[in-house]
């Protein structure tokens, strides 16, 4: 188990995707990241909205979850 970095992307192909899947996506993952449903829905719409005015949301949605898997891991350990 590893952390995932930006060496990583350039092994995928570009994806279009939607703005409607880029906020599944996110509130999934989020929502997979033990985030409550709220915030999960939240971090979905920030992931569109950054899409929508074209900033690179998924290295922003990537660092975030990397955080909150440390958050975590952190609260399991006390």
């Amino acid at each position: 188990d590893r952390a995932i970095t930006s060496d990583d992307a350039k092994l995928v192909p570009d994806v279009v995707l939607s703005l409607p899947e880029v906020d599944g996506l996110c509130t999934r993952a989020a929502r997979g990241s033990q985030y409550s449903w709220g915030v999960s829905e939240e971090c979905g719409r920030a992931a569109s909205w950054l899409a929508a005015h074209g900033f690179d949301w998924a290295p922003v949605l990537l660092r975030r979850l990397q955080v909150r898997r440390i958050e975590v891991a952190e609260d399991e350990d006390v």
